[in-house]
Parts: C-alpha cells; sequence; structure tokens
C-alpha cells in the first residue's frame, strides 16, 4: 500500500493553519464590529447632515422662487397695464392722425377758399372807398392805406400754406409712431406669453422641491431608523460569522485529527506482497469474484435497483440521476485497486452469472485499531430472502480464514439485516 505518511502531513498543515485562521478571523470580527459599526454610524449621521443641509437649499431655493413669483407677477401687471396704455396712444394717435391728415388740411383749404371770397370783396371795398375819396364834396381825404385789405386778405390766405406740408409730416409722424406702438404691443404680448410659461414653470419647479421635501423627510426617518438598528446588525453579523467560522473551525479539528493519524501511519502493504489473493469465493448459491469493467452493465443494474435502499440508510451514492458511465467510471476504478493490491472489491453474482446480487468490499481500516474495513449489500430484490445474512456469515468466517487479517472490522452501513 503507498505510504499516506506525506498526506497526513499535508493534512496537519492545512488543518493548523485553518484553525489559526479560523480563531484568527472570530477575534477579527469581534474587533472589527466595533469599529465598523461606529464607521457606518457616522456615515449615517454625515447623510443626516447631507440631507439637513440639502433641506436648507430647498429653504433658499424656494424663497427663490417665491421672490421670483412676486417680481414676475410685477413684471405682468406692469405689461398688462403697458399694453392697454399703447391701445389707449394707439386710437388718440389715430385720431391725431386723421386730422393732420384730413380734417385739418380741409379746413385750410375751406379757409383760404373763404380768404379769396373775401379779397374779392375787399378789392371791391378798396376801390369803393378810393372813389368815394376823391368825390371832394365828401370831404374824405386820399384813401391810401399801407397795406390795402384785399392784400393784406391774400397775405393771410399765403401765410396757410405752409400749414398742409407741416401738418402731412406731423401725419406721417404720427402713422409711424403708431406702427411702432403696434410693434412694442406685438413684442409685450411675447413678453405676456413668457411670462405665463415661466409661471408655469415656476408651478412645476414648486411641486419637486415639495417632492424633494417629502423625500428628504423619508429619508432621514430611515437614516434614524438605520441608526438605530446598526449595533444589533452588527452584533448579529458578527455572532453569523462566527457560528460560521466556529463550524470551518471543529472541520479543520477533524482534519487535523485525521492527518495526525495519517502521519503516524507505518509504510506498510495492505496485505504481504507474497499473499495470494483469492480469486473466487463460490457457495451452492453465489459466487464472489473480482469486480471487473465488464461487469458494468449487470451491476448498475443492481445498484439502481437498490437506489432507494441506499439513500435510506443516509448515503449519498448512487445520486440522482446516477448514469452507466459514472458506474463504469467506478468499476475501473475498484479493478485498478484490486490490480494494485490497494483495496479488493469482489461482485456475487449467481451461479450462472446471469444476475449481480451485490457487493463485498476489502478496504484499509482508518482506524489503527483494525487492519481492515469490509462493507457488503445486496440488491433490494434480494434482501427478504436471506442472502444479506448468508452473505455477511460466510464472508466474515472466509476473512477470518484466509486472509492475512489481524483484526477487521464490519460496519455493516451498505445491509440491513
Amino acid at each position: 500500500m503507498k505510504s499516506e505518511r506525506p498526506l497526513g502531513i499535508l493534512f496537519v498543515i492545512a488543518a493548523t493553519a485553518g484553525i489559526l485562521l479560523c480563531l484568527y478571523g472570530i477575534f477579527q470580527t469581534w474587533r472589527i464590529r466595533v469599529s465598523f459599526s461606529q464607521s457606518v454610524d457616522e456615515n449615517l449621521a454625515l447623510i443626516g447632515e447631507t440631507v439637513e443641509t440639502t433641506r436648507d437649499g430647498l429653504d433658499v431655493v424656494e424663497t427663490v422662487l417665491e421672490t421670483t413669483a412676486a417680481d414676475l407677477t410685477l413684471v405682468r401687471s406692469s405689461v398688462f397695464t403697458l399694453t392697454l396704455a399703447i391701445q389707449d396712444t394707439n386710437r388718440i394717435l389715430g385720431s391725431l392722425e386723421d386730422l393732420t391728415a384730413t380734417d385739418l388740411p380741409a379746413s385750410i383749404d375751406a379757409a383760404q377758399t373763404s380768404l379769396a371770397s373775401a379779397q374779392t370783396s375787399a378789392q371791391l371795398i378798396d376801390n369803393m372807398l378810393a372813389t368815394l375819396a376823391r368825390v371832394p364834396l365828401l370831404g374824405l381825404g386820399a384813401y391810401q392805406p399801407e397795406v390795402p385789405l384785399n392784400v393784406a386778405l391774400g397775405d393771410i390766405s399765403t401765410s396757410l400754406d405752409p400749414l398742409k406740408p407741416s401738418l402731412q409730416d406731423i401725419s406721417l409722424g404720427l402713422a409711424d409712431a403708431s406702427t411702432n406702438l403696434g410693434s412694442l404691443a406685438d413684442q409685450l404680448e411675447v413678453v405676456s406669453e413668457a411670462s405665463a410659461e415661466i409661471d408655469t414653470a415656476l408651478r412645476d419647479a414648486r411641486t419637486v422641491i415639495a417632492e424633494y421635501r417629502s423625500t428628504l423627510t423619508q429619508l432621514e426617518t430611515n437614516v434614524s431608523a438605520a441608526q438605530t438598528a446598526v449595533p444589533g446588525w452588527t452584533r448579529s453579523a458578527a455572532w453569523v460569522v462566527t457560528v460560521l467560522l466556529g463550524v470551518l473551525l471543529f472541520a479543520q479539528i477533524g482534519l487535523f485529527e485525521r492527518g495526525q493519524a495519517l502521519a503516524r501511519a507505518e509504510e506498510s502493504p495492505f496485505v504481504p506482497a507474497d499473499y495470494y489473493v483469492p480469486p473466487i469465493l463460490e457457495t451452492d448459491r453465489f459466487r464472489l469474484r473480482m469486480l471487473s469493467v465488464l461487469d458494468v452493465e449487470k451491476d448498475y443494474e443492481a445498484v439502481m435497483e437498490t437506489q432507494a435502499h441506499f439513500h435510506d440508510l443516509g448515503l449519498s451514492w448512487p445520486r440522482e440521476g446516477f448514469t452507466l458511465a459514472e458506474n463504469l467510471a467506478d468499476l475501473a476504478r475498484h479493478q485498478h485497486e484490486f490490480v494494485e493490491r490497494e483495496a479488493f472489491a469482489y461482485t456475487v453474482v449467481s451461479l450462472d452469472e446471469s444476475r449481480v446480487l451485490g457487493c463485498v468490499y476489502i478496504n484499509p481500516a482508518n482506524s489503527r485499531d483494525a487492519d481492515a474495513s469490509v462493507n457488503l449489500w445486496v440488491r433490494a430484490s434480494e434482501m427478504e430472502s436471506g442472502l444479506g445474512r448468508e452473505l455477511h456469515e460466510t464472508v466474515q468466517a472466509w476473512i477470518a480464514a484466509e486472509w492475512p487479517f489481524e483484526s477487521a472490522v464490519y460496519p455493516m452501513k451498505y445491509m440491513r439485516f
């Protein structure tokens, strides 16, 4: 048998390292728990301060929005007043434009026409007075006015001529002013529409701020709850880690003991080199011979028939979905161990070799108190026939009589009688 001492030493080293790591992990878990809890609490406090600062920022933003809304209301009121003023001014300008473009020129024309008629009459009057002045009997003296009436009236009519171009210029200026005021009114309409959109945006912003405040309130509640729960969380987490490391620690202790046993084991073959391994054991009911890959199909049938029985005994083999290929691999391993004299697996077959009835496994014992460990099983259909007890008694006598073991144990884990 190959020496297991190196494997045992490796197990001891690995187990020692595992034990130290587990103990260090448990120590570090409880050491770090306090600082970790403090760190989490500080971070939560920082989050709380951030929430408060954010709330203050929202207060500032809300104040700015209120101020902006008040200013916007003033702007909209001013735009409305200015629009009304422009509309009134446009009506006045329209009246003035009509007056300067039509009414006043017509009045001037009428006045000039009247002055022309009056000038003709004045000419007649001037001629009449001049004639009368030359009559000696009347004693009027010479009629020689500095500016004759008809000339004065003509001068007045002439002085009215420049007024019509001036009125025309005034009318054009009033028309331009009306047009400019119309453009200004259009621009004020754009301003009014823009202010309405801004007002809508301000209402939306107030809604968003209200939602932010609700979110901040919920966040503050969650942070407060987390601060209260952090010590409990960290304590529970520390206990969970401690339990897991404790389980791992016990597993490492088992590995350490197993390694010690292997490391103390002497290098000796399972059976002496000159021992002739019995190839066959035969009774009037069954035959034992080496389990080989040639038995794969019959062995697989017997194994799968007995699968539920194996599982009832707490074994995981054969697993659910166990395949013929997996069984072939198992048989190849057993055959190799038999040839190498490391372990001996015998198939139990009927005398005509038509059926596999069970198996017998002769393996090195894990304990120093025995040389060999013998396990066996029979297929489910033979359990009620008494084959299991007969096989056990036959194998036990055979081991005692023909095998070179001082002691052998029979765990019986594969059988139930």
